[in-house]
Formats: structure tokens, C-alpha cells, sequence
């Protein structure tokens, strides 16, 4: 399994919000699934037809994402793949650097986050996805520097999603994709309260304990509707409830 250097762990066992990545992952999905599968591919899942939510287990996410793409895809009725516009500016801003596992294909970026209404099938939609990023800065920069640029800033997502892979996504999972996200909540949230309670009051009670085997996937794949690039990484099937 690749390992986030410089720490030395896979991207799972890192820590982000005082959870380790895994928990974190579990603690918000935990209210749409009723077992959990590890896997290195998407044709291992097998041919059941069960509803089934597939990611990769080096994906950062927050509540307010995946709560919009799980009843997106939901109302859709169609198998669905996570996607966002090329010019979404926290994506472009912010996660794409130094990784692999958000990519462009055709009209947007896409990444290991599926959805499937009657187990896994050959075609999927792209769900597009908006950020909501708003700007804040994080650096003044002196006058006689910044004259025709401005300050920097960083482009502050209401609705977080990162691949972890280098120490940097880290960074950004804690701070401006995580604890800055938190505090944005409110803009696309009317119902803040019981969203923050969410977070400690599903602690992944209807998940099963996932595989202990962990093995890394093989060769990067390309060029396929459904692909797994990143293929270090463990991916998880879903079954919702």
C-alpha cells in the first residue's frame, strides 16, 4: 500500500480533523450503508444487484458532500461517478496538485467516487458536483509586490473533497478543506446544528468491521469510462441501507 510521505502511513492512517482518515470516512457514511467490502477494483464487487456506494479510501470528504451526492445520485435513479467543472476554483486551486486520483476526463474532472442503484454497471453519469468556494486570504503580500495581483488567497470550498496523497492534501484537509470548510457550513446549510451533531452521533455502528487484507491494486489503468488510476490505494463498496 503507498504510503503519504513524509509521514510514512498510508493516506487512511493519517489524521485529519482528530480522526484518523478511515474514521472519518466511516463516521459519515455510517448512516447510509449496512455492510462494508474492501477491494482492490471495481470488478471485484461482483455482479449482485445491490444498491452500492464504491470510493477510494484516500478521499477526503465532508458531510455536506456526500449528503449532496448521495440524494443526487439517489433522485437520479443512474449510476453516478463524482465529477466537478474544470474551472471549479478549489479543485483546480487546491486539490489537483501533486496527485492522480482526481483527473480530466472529456468535459470534467472525475474521481473514485461511485454510486450504483442496481449494482455495478459498465456506464456511469457524471454527477457534478459544485465546491461553493468563496476566497480568504492567508498571506499579505507587501504593496510593492502586489500592486497588480492583490493578496493571496486561498479558494475556501462550503463542500470539501480532496484525494490524499502527498503531505500537502493533508494540509489542506485540515485547514482550508477541513476546519475553514466547517465554519462555512452555513452558507449552504440552513440546519448547522444537527449537521455538527451528526458527526459524533454516528460512529459506524451499522458497518461491519472491514477486511483485514490490504494489498496494492496493480497497474495504473487509463482510458476506461470506469477506471482506477490510483491504484495504491484500497477501494470500499458500500451497501446502503
Amino acid at each position: 500500500m503507498r504510503k503519504v510521505p513524509p509521514f510514512n502511513e498510508p493516506a487512511r492512517e493519517l489524521s485529519v480533523l482528530t480522526k484518523l482518515l478511515w474514521l472519518h470516512q466511516r463516521d459519515i457514511l455510517s448512516r447510509y450503508t449496512t455492510k462494508e467490502r474492501e477491494v482492490e477494483t471495481l470488478l471485484e464487487i461482483g455482479q449482485d444487484r445491490e444498491e452500492t456506494l464504491a470510493y477510494r479510501d484516500n478521499l477526503y470528504l465532508d458531510e455536506v458532500f456526500i449528503d449532496e451526492a448521495v440524494k443526487r445520485s439517489k433522485d437520479s435513479g443512474r449510476a453516478c461517478r463524482v465529477a466537478f467543472e474544470l474551472d471549479d476554483p478549489a479543485i483546480c486551486g487546491q486539490a489537483l496538485c501533486l496527485q492522480c486520483g482526481i483527473r480530466q476526463q472529456g468535459r470534467y474532472h472525475v474521481a473514485d467516487l461511485w454510486y450504483y442503484p442496481n449494482g455495478i454497471e459498465p456506464v456511469v453519469c457524471p454527477m457534478v458536483m459544485c465546491t461553493e468556494p468563496r476566497e480568504g486570504g492567508f498571506c499579505h503580500v507587501p504593496t510593492h509586490i502586489s500592486d497588480q495581483h492583490g493578496d493571496l488567497v486561498y479558494d475556501l470550498p462550503a463542500k470539501s473533497f480532496l484525494s490524499t496523497e502527498q503531505w500537502s492534501h493533508v494540509l489542506h484537509a485540515n485547514i482550508d478543506f477541513g476546519i475553514f470548510a466547517i465554519g462555512d457550513w452555513g452558507r449552504c446549510c440552513p440546519n448547522l446544528p444537527s449537521i455538527l451533531r451528526t458527526g459524533s452521533g454516528h460512529r459506524c455502528r451499522s458497518l461491519t468491521q472491514p477486511a483485514r487484507g490490504r494489498q496494492a491494486a496493480g497497474n495504473e489503468i487509463e482510458g476506461r469510462l470506469i477506471a482506477v488510476p490510483y491504484t495504491a490505494q484500497r477501494m470500499l463498496a458500500l451497501r446502503p441501507a
